[in-house]
């Protein structure tokens, strides 16, 4: 899942809508950590924006790095994932 609107920038890019992923809004995602939901929150930014903040329990996945840490850090296949960035473009 991707989160729409999470930051005050929009994605640079656009999600297709498919049935494996699915764009959900800043405050689905609030009521998610609030109900203590089984997911794996995800950042893409950079290390270092990820070290400057970062939502509590995110682990970082910078984009450029996905196909080297992703098999280490999401191992399981079936797990949700819901993925956020912020960019200033």
């Amino acid at each position: 899942m991707f989160v729409q609107g999470l930051m005050r920038h929009p994605f640079a890019y656009q999600v297709e809508q498919t049935p494996m992923i699915k764009t959900i809004s800043r405050d689905e995602l609030k009521q998610k950590i609030d109900r203590h939901d089984n997911f794996t929150l995800v950042e893409t930014l950079p290390k270092i924006a990820y070290e400057h903040a970062h939502l509590p329990g995110a682990i970082n996945l910078p984009s450029d790095q996905v196909n080297v840490l992703a098999p280490k850090l999401l191992p399981d296949k079936n797990a949700e994932i819901v993925v956020y960035c912020a960019s200033p473009t």
